[in-house]
């Protein structure tokens, strides 16, 4: 299931990045599903990839992601 997952987020990065619709991308997953969507990556929306967190955040309420990312939000460059 996580690598079904994983191809399948990463055909849909794939296309937002055709799509213009962002230009960079931050990752944060688990280690399974990080690794997995790194492998599955294609090399151009692989080389948009500013910075990853190796972090299950699945728990986490939408309020609470700004606690979580700050570091890696400001390491990337995010604001």
């Amino acid at each position: 299931y996580a690598a079904d997952f994983a191809r399948e987020l990463a055909e849909e990065l794939r296309d937002a990045r055709l799509a213009r619709r962002y230009q960079r991308l931050l990752l944060v997953a688990g280690p399974k599903l990080l690794g997995r969507l790194r492998d599955a990556l294609d090399r151009d929306t692989a080389g948009l990839v500013t910075a990853s967190l190796l972090r299950d955040l699945q728990d986490i309420t939408e309020r609470e992601l700004p606690t979580h990312l700050e570091g890696v939000l400001a390491f990337a460059g995010v604001h």
